[in-house]
């Protein structure tokens, strides 16, 4: 993990570890949440699992963010210059507020999506097995995923990679609710699945 400085502005070398070490977090991320993103779509059209479904393609909006976060990440921790003589911290803001937005942006889509759906229950099909084991094995990797990033983020004292730790919080709650509603479903609660997919939106 890099060393901090006890300045409020870390030093070139820290600097330097800190940003390899977030280009290669970043890189495993994006490479965790391409894959989440594939098997939930795949499998939850087998295991005909809408809120599965949901579930990926909000990884894949993680990957988008991934790279989002990297690009504002790379720009926030360079040196100050003539044109930006307080460093290019602000960068980080402003990509923290991007990211929020195109999160807000992705759930409005598949809040509208699943109420559509949910109003026409009775065509819905019951999920298969299959989207339980694929929603375990997202919590895992996002609860993961988010104690690494927010040990970097505290470390360097970025609030981009902090806001980027949460999010993976949010996906594997999101997953936890995933599999509270293809549980239910296969119960005979077929409406827990919509509402799960319409909780996972919110997330």
């Amino acid at each position: 993990m890099p060393a901090v400085s006890d300045s409020t502005k870390p030093d070139n070398t820290s600097r330097e570890e800190y940003q390899i070490a977030t280009h290669r977090l970043l890189i495993l991320s994006g490479v965790i949440d391409f894959g989440l993103g594939a098997l939930k779509v795949g499998v939850g059209i087998v295991a005909n699992s809408h809120a599965l479904i949901a579930d990926g393609i909000h990884s894949f909006s993680d990957l988008a963010t991934d790279i989002m976060v990297w690009f504002f990440n790379r720009i926030g921790v360079m040196a100050p210059d003539d044109d930006h003589p307080y460093g290019h911290a602000r960068f980080e803001t402003f990509g923290t507020l991007i990211l929020g937005a195109l999160l807000i942006l992705v759930a409005g889509v598949l809040i509208y999506d699943s109420i559509v759906r949910l109003m026409d229950i009775t065509a819905v099909q019951l999920p298969a097995w299959p989207a339980l084991l694929v929603a375990l094995a997202s919590i895992l990797a996002k609860e993961w995923l988010y104690r690494v990033t927010a040990r970097l983020g505290t470390n360097s004292r970025s609030k981009l990679m902090l806001a980027n730790a949460w999010h993976h919080r949010s996906d594997a709650l999101s997953s936890g609710i995933v599999l509270v509603g293809v549980g239910g479903a296969m119960l005979g609660f077929s409406w827990l699945e919509m509402l799960a997919a319409i909780g996972v939106s919110l997330m």
